[in-house]
């Protein structure tokens, strides 16, 4: 143990995301806890840990000793267009002001037609279609060569569940072989993905 005096820790907490159909923008901040005078740390590490209740940000990681950088994300499935704002809370023992709140603000703005890439649902290979070699393409890409990503991560997600699993390539294999519904939009053509999520797309070769 070790005797600290009026002792400075830092945590870095970042938040600018931009992805997808939609722009998310928030502010940077440093928080800084300030230990008391005379309190007994552990060699100058102050544990903390923090407290997250927003439906639309993830934090991570929840707690640990200090020095730290948490990473802020947003959860965006379903977030509609709209201004967001909450507070997480740090909390930690012996230090001054605890809990100290962190306020996120967070704008989510709609859409512009033609800004984003465009692609066909189901074509993971951006071949200009969706067939057996789709879903080909998206195993090969999750169970044997990670490599060899679909170049819109978008289009490979068939079923726009806002990830790309195995379940894709069972959705694109239904549609196309046992009468299964047809992928969402944008199919059967090119067009801009009408729903918010992470998936990386750099645009399909055809699409553009």
């Amino acid at each position: 143990m070790g005797r600290a005096g009026s002792q400075t820790e830092d945590l870095q907490v970042e938040f600018l995301v931009e992805l997808g159909p939609f722009t998310l923008r928030a502010g940077c901040k440093e928080l800084r806890s300030r230990v008391h005078e005379g309190a007994e740390v552990p060699s100058g590490v102050l544990p903390w840990s923090l407290a997250n209740d927003l439906p639309w940000l993830e934090a991570s990681p929840p707690s640990g000793p200090t020095p730290a950088e948490v990473t802020l994300a947003a959860v965006l499935a379903g977030l509609a267009p709209g201004v967001y704002t909450g507070q997480i809370a740090f909390t930690a023992q012996g230090a001054q002001g605890s809990p100290d709140l962190l306020t996120v603000n967070l704008t989510v703005l709609p859409r512009v037609e033609g800004q984003g890439p465009r692609f066909i649902r189901g074509d993971s290979n951006a071949d200009g279609r969706m067939n057996i070699s789709d879903a080909s393409f998206t195993l090969t890409y999750l169970f044997l060569d990670a490599t060899k990503a679909p170049p819109c991560l978008d289009a490979a997600d068939s079923n726009d569940d806002a990830k790309v699993s195995i379940t894709d390539a069972i959705y694109s294999l239904g549609s196309l072989f046992l009468g299964g519904p047809a992928p969402p939009e944008p199919f059967p053509g090119c067009g801009e993905d009408p729903t918010a999520d992470a998936l990386e797309c750099g645009g399909a070769p055809g699409c553009r």
